[in-house]
């Protein structure tokens, strides 16, 4: 279903360029013209974009590699900023702890001193009393101020663990930078040049014509203009009729391919693609010969 997204948008225009004369049909030159000046356009803009498509690869996948590292440091160095927070707030409670144990542990003393002056049994139980419960808060200060500098002790190791982990993310990710630097430096003139090229290109062609190739590319993510190899769509391999294929040779249509909606134009063919035919030739003679013997 993603293949037919670019038929959501309006299609170019495109007239048949032939016109009745007395029952007699006569070529629109005019239209001929205008489609293989288009035509010609997107052909150029595509092989612009292929080389720009090219340079792209050349970074290769550092530009993603850069930034999960910088989404990386980013997320170590928060780890490392809680950590250091709780490493604070910890810290804190273990002073206000030590404050409570001795305020604690001076309570007992005083109560120790009361104890001895007592006038009565009745004030001496009393004080007793008061007494072990202080001595119940003072073992239970201590026993928080131990827990608190446990998780100190494992807060500093975190911290210290993270700051490692940031040393080594940072040296990989300055590496990655410079290696990826370098590459742009050295085709940053290239890449200008066809930025240039591209941008020229693209004034020359028609809004439509421009939208129905940004539709197609974007949708299948490939080459948008494709030969016609061997009767067949450079770009599925599918059979193209007769008719399409005197179409895409004279220029008289613009003519999408059924299958995979890329626009089918005459391209002078590479040599790989000139090897089809008679790859396919070859073999058909192979299989006529065995049959025959």
């Amino acid at each position: 279903m993603q293949a037919l997204k670019f038929f959501s948008r309006k299609k170019p225009k495109i007239v048949l360029p032939f016109y009745p004369t007395n029952n007699v049909y006569f070529m629109d030159t005019n239209i001929v013209a205008y489609n293989e000046k288009q035509i010609a356009h997107l052909l150029q803009l595509q092989q612009i974009e292929e080389k720009l498509a090219r340079l792209e690869e050349l970074r290769g996948d550092l530009p993603v590699l850069v930034t999960k590292l910088v989404d990386s440091i980013e997320a170590t160095r928060r780890k490392k900023k809680d950590s250091e927070n709780r490493l604070e707030d910890y810290k804190k409670a273990i002073e206000d702890k030590q404050v409570e144990y001795k305020a604690c542990k001076d309570k007992v003393k005083t109560y120790e001193k009361q104890q001895k002056e007592a006038s009565n049994d009745q004030e001496y139980k009393l004080l007793t009393k008061r007494m072990e419960l202080e001595k119940l808060d003072v073992l239970l200060a201590q026993k928080k101020v131990k827990e608190y500098q446990n998780v100190v002790a494992k807060e500093k190791i975190k911290i210290d663990e993270f700051e490692k982990e940031l040393n080594k993310q940072e040296k990989i990710l300055a590496e990655k930078k410079k290696t990826l630097e370098a590459i742009d430096r050295a085709n940053e003139v290239k890449l200008a040049d066809l930025e240039k090229k591209r941008e020229k290109t693209t004034k020359g062609i028609d809004v439509a014509f421009y939208d129905m190739y940004q539709e197609i590319r974007e949708s299948i993510k490939q080459e948008v203009l494709v030969n016609v190899v061997d009767d067949a769509c450079r770009g599925c391999f599918i059979i193209i009729p007769p008719q399409q294929q005197v179409h895409v040779m004279n220029r008289e249509q613009i003519i999408h391919c059924e299958n995979c909606h890329r626009v089918l134009a005459y391209v002078k063919p590479t040599k790989k693609e000139e090897e089809v035919p008679k790859k396919a030739v070859s073999r058909r003679k192979t299989q006529a010969s065995r049959s025959t013997t």
